[in-house]
């Protein structure tokens, strides 16, 4: 059964930070979770900085929050570090966060600390859509908290051994969450070459597919399975599109194993998707 009991809400009083506090409330209150509001403040911050603060926290956090049992925390240092000191010391079972990225390039930048919170957080981080707020998004002043509607997962797998830890969220969340779950696993094409003038992709493919059903028999899982090809984060955003996915999970494993070779797909892949992205 899906039930996180710690959920971790970052707090920087932004635009997107504000977009996403109704999503995580209402996540909070389905899955009567924990929820802890975390500011962070720079390094050595007078008093009259520390009052105001939690004064801002206070007011962030109602109405959106109330009903639900959230705490509140305001710690100081850099903001990436702080968050996850926090949640490797509070065992966080679930980081939920915006990607920030400033400027007219935002849509292609990811957040300096979204960007290390994904790469060393100790639990699945939970991003929202990255680049400028849709409307769906808008701020609570703007419109009522909205319900967590998730009614299609895709989980794209790369068929390592940490897909399954992946794939094994995504199911139980799906499952919870009374949503269809679709697995699409994403290969580049490989172009003939005056080496290699072969074009081994149907091949290739046809191996993932064995694959894939290997994974979801040794799983337990009965999803629909894709097999796409093309440039991996663009094929996996056609593919979530296709699916009509309301949440994308991506694996996510240690710096030293798989995760440090998808780290050239997973920054993308959260860049581009058309969903709010897991990254387990």
């Amino acid at each position: 059964m899906f039930s996180p009991r710690r959920i971790l809400f970052p707090v920087d009083f932004s635009e997107p930070c504000i977009a996403m506090a109704p999503l995580a409330a209402e996540f909070a209150r389905r899955f009567h979770a924990g929820l802890t509001l975390l500011h962070v403040l720079p390094p050595n911050p007078l008093d009259t900085h520390r009052t105001e603060a939690q004064e801002d926290l206070n007011a962030f956090a109602w109405p959106t929050f109330s009903g639900i049992g959230t705490c509140q925390a305001i710690t100081e240092g850099e903001p990436a570090d702080a968050i996850l000191k926090f949640a490797r010391h509070n065992n966080v079972d679930l980081i939920m966060m915006p990607t920030h990225g400033f400027g007219p390039f935002r849509r292609f930048l990811l957040g300096s600390v979204a960007e290390k919170v994904l790469r060393e957080a100790p639990c699945p981080v939970w991003t929202d859509i990255h680049g400028d707020i849709p409307l769906r998004h808008a701020t609570p002043a703007q419109k009522e908290p909205s319900e967590l509607h998730v009614k299609s997962v895709v989980c794209a797998v790369d068929l390592s051994e940490d897909s399954r830890t992946a794939l094994r969220w995504a199911a139980d969340f799906a499952r919870n969450m009374s949503a269809k779950l679709t697995i699409v696993h994403a290969i580049a094409r490989a172009m003939p070459t005056p080496e290699l003038p072969v074009d081994w992709t149907p091949q290739i493919e046809e191996s993932a597919r064995e694959q894939l059903e290997r994974l979801q028999a040794s799983e337990g899982t009965h999803a629909e399975a894709r097999v796409v090809t093309g440039e991996i984060a663009y094929a996996l955003h056609d593919a979530v599109e296709a699916a009509q996915g309301d949440l994308l999970v991506i694996g996510r494993g240690p710096e030293t194993g798989a995760w440090a070779r998808l780290l050239d797909h997973a920054y993308p892949i959260v860049r581009n998707a058309p969903c709010p992205v897991v990254s387990v």
